[in-house]
């Protein structure tokens, strides 16, 4: 851009500043846009990767939860092991007593 004293200006002079100020303008508005849209385009590329990480995660908590052991699982264990216990009380009880 060239300046100019205030003898050089004309109208021709001024059409070409103003022209040369807008496409100045028009290119850094231009350079904003690319530098918004790179932004935009990162952060979408860091979301989609975060929900991959997610859904890996929570596929890896799903596979985990498939070998706890439920709680009608453990009901029923609790439940036969007390049944062990008492038969086993009460095959010592019947042997005590039958050995006087």
């Amino acid at each position: 851009m060239t300046e100019f004293t205030k003898q050089e200006w004309t109208i021709e002079t001024v059409k070409d500043h103003v022209i040369a100020l807008m496409d100045e303008r028009d290119k850094r508005y231009e350079q904003r846009f690319q530098s918004s849209q790179k932004a935009i385009d990162e952060a979408k590329a860091e979301t989609q990767k975060r929900f991959e990480n997610t859904n890996e995660w929570r596929g890896m908590v799903a596979d985990t939860q498939k070998t706890y052991v439920t709680r009608s699982e453990v009901f029923a264990l609790v439940g036969a092991a007390a049944a062990i216990i008492g038969i086993v009380i009460e095959i010592l009880n019947f042997a005590m007593f039958q050995h006087k």
